[in-house]
């Protein structure tokens, strides 16, 4: 083979290879991208908790910047949203999980967990009725 030849198929390789690693970065980039547009959408909701047993709990609540924020006759909460393809979930102390699943036009229903069993349900509405 010439030098000529073997510079061609060196630069063509090197090509490849560099395309192949910009394919590999764009896909995380991507499916990031994705996952921040999906999730709970931001705005003003109204948060309806019934744990089994108890009277259901009504507050006001906003979702702002991936961020659960209820507020309650005695103060705030903020909660970190974990994104998911349908909806989102956060922790809160005491070891409960809240998921929320997208069930209509403004409407994300879920199940309140406390480890691994379920103890109530949760619904965050749009439509705040008084």
């Amino acid at each position: 083979m010439t030098t000529t030849l073997k510079t061609r198929i060196g630069a063509a390789v090197a090509a490849l290879g560099i395309a192949a690693g910009g394919l590999v970065a764009v896909a995380p980039a991507q499916a990031q991208a994705q996952a921040a547009t999906s999730g709970i959408a931001p705005g003003t909701y109204c948060v309806m908790n019934y744990v089994y047993g108890v009277l259901p709990v009504k507050n006001h609540a906003t979702v702002y910047h991936g961020k659960l924020i209820t507020t309650r006759t005695i103060g705030r909460d903020s909660y970190r949203i974990h994104a998911t393809r349908h909806g989102g979930w956060v922790d809160q102390p005491g070891l409960q999980r809240v998921t929320y699943r997208k069930t209509g036009t403004k409407v994300y229903r879920g199940n309140i967990m406390l480890g691994t069993v379920p103890i109530g349900t949760s619904t965050l509405s749009k439509n705040c009725r008084r």
